[in-house]
């Protein structure tokens, strides 16, 4: 992972914008593909999660914005892409992890 800024009202691409209905998380990431064949990275089977365990799904709106769109995409192997994620979460939620898959989970770093 590579950054995380909570509190953000609203994002913006390419002269379209969303507006939160609580806050934007926006998460920086870098997925690495270790392995010997390409795999997909999809932005829909990831979640922040609160210190409480809730759990918050992409924005979709933002997503579909045309400079996050590209966040679905193949990994080639043995390559890295880097992501922005954009999270809507409750105003004062405590996002602490962002979780992959279901399972494997990562702590946000400091959040800016």
């Amino acid at each position: 992972m590579l950054s995380a800024d909570c509190g953000v009202p609203g994002v913006r691409s390419d002269g379209y914008s969303v507006r939160a209905a609580g806050q934007f998380c926006v998460v920086g990431v870098e997925v690495v593909n270790r392995g010997a064949a390409a795999t997909s990275f999809d932005p829909g089977r990831t979640a922040l999660v609160d210190g409480e365990g809730g759990r918050t799904a992409p924005s979709p709106d933002a997503l579909a914005l045309p400079a996050l769109a590209a966040a679905a995409a193949q990994v080639p192997a043995a390559t890295a892409l880097t992501a922005t994620l954009v999270f809507d979460v409750p105003t004062g939620a405590d996002p602490r992890e962002l979780e992959l898959d279901g399972s494997a989970r990562a702590p946000l770093p400091a959040l800016g």
